[in-house]
């Protein structure tokens, strides 16, 4: 019997390469291109460099720290019922929210949507002006950008390779738009994106209790990362689902605290079910929002004067999303019974979340990173036809996520078929991404250069192979 070894080649494929630095170039290109586009269009004379984002965020951060009134949210009064419409209204100036951003410098707010935890996390911010603050919250989301990076490669045990991976996959992020918005919008996905990778990376090295404090505290910020726990669920981590419980009943005590239980009650009674059935906005890229667009029968470009959202269309939405939901769980259950593949799922399942959240803005796509970076890296050394197709799909997404130009072509020719064609242009190429990564070609790890394979398998015949 002779014992042959088989190893992954010594460079990525060279197919591989050519599509990876396209993407790179055609980001970087377009990016560029949308920069001077965005100037072009401001009037003479007019600038607009901060998005109305922060504002909240910082408002949060004063009313939260602040003695006497610390209410967040200001649903609608009277008998007109919650709808997306008025939850994207802004605060009347007169309220105690109001008067708070009016002493902070800013003529008006919108209104504050996201858990309570959130506001104390902004407390920071708020002990310095709004300005310095804006620069100061700008240069930590590139760090945790740069940060959760790192720690992305670190999945892929590229010891060899990762400081360069790192500048290269820096470079693009930089440039990728969901970052750039959010950096315009001062809003919060970089650290969401931070946390996210946190948690991969802890399960990766066995520590779920530090896994769980990751998505913990992602949970509190954002409420979706709570559905990473159905993945733990099917994979029998007990430790990880009673320390992820644990610590966000610490935080949540910490929140009630704070902020007593009015804040709390509010969040969930008035503005969670909201929310929850989806926003027709053109900036928003979920699945519930582009079957909302459809009903309508249009992309709308304002916030402004929205129509309600019918319930059937509301628990049809639900539906669908838990349909998509339930089965690529099943799908991950069916195909392995145990837990050996848990980060992949991990990764999978964050494009599978941007994807039936009610509302996926266009800045909240830079958690994608995560898996565009982990799945790019980690089909480097494939071959055959279905790695052909798994590159071409991901430089698809990567480019659908990473540019703006079809959003310019929304605003700019108001036809509804266009509109809803190129509204659904990153739904359908998350779904086919995801599609791609769990069924089409589902990657296995490869063997690094120079690494020895670590299973054998013993073929009928005068030969045994060693394989990865």
């Amino acid at each position: 019997m002779q014992l042959s070894i088989v190893l992954s080649p010594k460079t990525p494929n060279k197919l591989w390469m050519f599509l990876s630095c396209s993407t790179v170039l055609l980001i970087l290109l377009t990016t560029t291109a949308g920069r001077q586009w965005a100037k072009f269009r401001v009037p003479t004379g007019e600038s607009s460099t901060v998005g109305g984002d922060f504002s909240i965020y910082y408002t949060a951060g004063k009313v939260a720290r602040q003695a006497g009134d610390r209410r967040l949210y200001y649903p609608t009064r009277g008998e007109e019922k919650p709808s997306a419409r008025n939850l994207l209204d802004r605060v009347d100036p007169e309220t105690p929210w109001g008067q708070t951003a009016k002493a902070s410098g800013f003529k008006a707010t919108d209104r504050f949507m996201a858990p309570p935890f959130t506001a104390i996390m902004m407390e920071p911010l708020a002990l310095l002006s709004p300005g310095l603050s804006l620069l100061l919250w700008r240069l930590a989301s590139m760090s945790m950008l740069i940060v959760a990076l790192y720690f992305i490669l670190q999945l892929l045990e590229a010891e060899s390779s990762w400081p360069i991976a790192l500048m290269a996959s820096a470079g693009v992020a930089f440039s990728f738009f969901p970052f750039t918005e959010t950096l315009y919008q001062g809003q919060i996905d970089a650290l969401s994106l931070l946390l996210w990778s946190l948690g991969a990376y802890f399960v990766h090295k066995q520590q779920p209790v530090s896994s769980a404090l990751s998505f913990a505290l992602a949970t509190m910020l954002k409420v979706n990362p709570a559905m990473v726990c159905a993945v733990f669920l099917i994979r029998r981590q007990w430790r990880w689902l009673a320390a992820y419980i644990f610590w966000v009943g610490a935080f949540l005590g910490i929140g009630i605290w704070h902020l007593g239980w009015q804040n709390h009650l509010l969040w969930a009674r008035n503005v969670l079910p909201v929310i929850s059935c989806g926003v027709p906005y053109f900036a928003s890229k979920s699945l519930p929002t582009l079957v909302v667009n459809i009903y309508l029968h249009t992309v709308p470009l304002e916030t402004a004067n929205l129509p309600a959202i019918p319930m059937a269309l509301c628990w049809f939405n639900k539906g669908l999303s838990f349909a998509l939901y339930g089965g690529t769980l099943l799908y991950f259950w069916k195909k392995n019974k145990a837990a050996t593949d848990l980060v992949y799922e991990l990764v999978v399942m964050a494009l599978v979340i941007l994807l039936i959240s009610p509302e996926s803005f266009r800045h909240h796509y830079l958690v994608a990173v995560l898996p565009l970076l982990y799945l790019w890296m980690r089909s480097r050394f494939g071959t055959g036809k279905s790695a052909v197709l798994h590159w071409a799909s991901l430089a698809f997404l990567t480019l659908a996520i990473g540019t703006v130009f079809p959003d310019y072509l929304i605003t700019q020719i108001r036809n509804p078929l266009l509109d809803l064609s190129l509204s659904a242009l990153v739904p359908a190429a998350t779904l086919l991404l995801v599609y791609s990564s769990i069924v089409v070609y589902p990657i296995k790890p490869a063997v690094s250069p120079g690494q020895v394979a670590d299973e054998i398998v013993v073929a009928p015949g005068p030969e045994a192979r060693l394989t990865a």
